[in-house]
């Protein structure tokens, strides 16, 4: 019997057209990333590194959230992936710079 996660990671994949930003290819290449560097933690933690639609944060760039902390990330590049496995998905803890707040919400 597969053991239920203890983190799920949703990577937006979302794409738009127009004028608003989106993550779309990022996102997917953020995915594949995070899943390529969580694969030796596996024996340690059980976490989905799931594809997700719109996280409505397309304006703050590649977003992601994990649970089930609530942790939201925006504007994530591929070269955070490895610290948001180390701080955010193995111990818990916020990257401030990457973080989604209240007031990046209010448009």
């Amino acid at each position: 019997m597969k053991r239920k996660p203890e983190k799920h990671v949703f990577v937006c994949i979302n794409c738009r057209e127009g004028d608003r930003k989106s993550c779309g290819n990022d996102g997917l290449n953020i995915r594949s990333q995070l899943v390529s560097l969580i694969a030796p933690f596996k024996d340690r933690i059980n976490i989905r590194i799931n594809k997700s639609g719109c996280l409505d944060a397309c304006e703050l760039g590649p977003s992601l959230v994990i649970y089930p902390e609530k942790i939201w990330y925006k504007n994530v590049q591929i070269d955070d992936c490895k610290e948001i496995l180390e701080k955010s998905i193995l111990d818990n803890k916020i990257i401030s710079r990457l973080e989604i707040k209240d007031d990046d919400l209010e448009r």
